[in-house]
């Protein structure tokens, strides 16, 4: 097993950029598989040799400044696969990557060691797999896209940009445009219902038009484009951390029933998240899809 650490994005948070950076050593210290650690970045070339000078000399360290594209597109999407895109070059299809970002999101050491550890266990149960930390259940595609692990061959799927996006549906954010290239040909037809969706937790579903106050009213229009995000998460993502929470979250949505200690909410049932995959095998049991797991 081959592990490339590869941090994209901006340098502009020195402090949050350098506890990133000595994590990811830290890591490649105490797991042989760690390779190499990359940051590529579409900052200034002189931005970045200067704010990665103090790990100039590590030979496991090395920085890609790859080209800023000529437009800038909503949530600086194109930057962000521009980085992801170039930090992957000259990396073997089978080469585990975990991606972490420069700023926003500084996650513990023992939380990555984790993470590879059980990859590392059972490595082929994961292939074709995307390790990530957190995603919302009713909102899809919302998946954090700050960190996540899969395999070099995996990550190529999502390093595409669909203008289909922008044209369809301009409020998409960032990390929809990005994961929804998972769903294949249904990609398109999730563009298409995004109106369907909340754009953040101060709004509230809408079916055709006008308000709807119960979410079980506003699940069914839904149901569909749901069933798919969930076959796909269930299918092809797993847990980055074995996090469980203390008082399991009750919840109730249209004819979805779920008690786990795997769900949480900032807001309400409509914003509820998750942290492990693994929940949705049952959600897709109770409409008639697979077996409980």
């Amino acid at each position: 097993m081959k592990i490339v650490v590869l941090i994209t994005g901006s340098l502009r948070e020195k402090s949050q950029f350098a506890q990133v950076v000595d994590g990811a050593l830290a890591l490649a210290e105490v797991f042989p598989q760690v390779i190499d650690v990359r940051l590529a970045s579409t900052d200034e070339k002189s931005t970045i040799l200067s704010g990665t000078r103090q790990w100039s000399h590590r030979s496991d360290f090395h920085v890609i400044c790859s080209e800023p594209p000529s437009i800038v597109v909503k949530g600086h999407r194109l930057h962000q696969l521009r980085q992801l895109d170039s930090g992957l070059e000259g990396v073997e299809p089978d080469t585990w990557v975990l991606k972490l970002r420069t700023d926003k999101l500084v996650l513990p050491v023992d939380l990555l060691k984790f993470c590879v550890k059980r990859v590392a266990a059972d490595e082929e149960s994961h292939v074709g797999k995307f390790g990530i930390l957190e995603g919302h259940l009713f909102l899809p595609w919302y998946i954090n896209d700050m960190a996540f692990f899969a395999q070099a061959r995996a990550l190529r799927e999502i390093i595409a940009y669909d203008v289909a996006a922008d044209i369809i549906a301009p409020s998409l954010a960032t990390e929809q445009v990005i994961w929804a290239r998972l769903l294949g040909e249904d990609a398109n037809d999730f563009f298409k219902s995004v109106c369907c969706f909340p754009q953040s937790h101060q709004l509230r579903p809408r079916m055709q038009g006008q308000g709807a106050s119960d979410l079980s009213q506003a699940f069914e229009p839904l149901r569909n484009i749901l069933r798919r995000y969930w076959q796909v998460l269930h299918a092809r993502f797993f847990p980055m951390t074995d996090h469980r929470f203390k008082n399991p979250y009750r919840l109730k949505v249209g004819s979805v029933e779920l008690i786990s200690d795997r769900v949480f909410t900032r807001y309400d049932d409509w914003g509820a998240s998750f942290t492990d995959p693994s929940i949705f095998g049952d959600l897709l049991y109770q409409i008639g899809l697979g077996n409980r797991s």
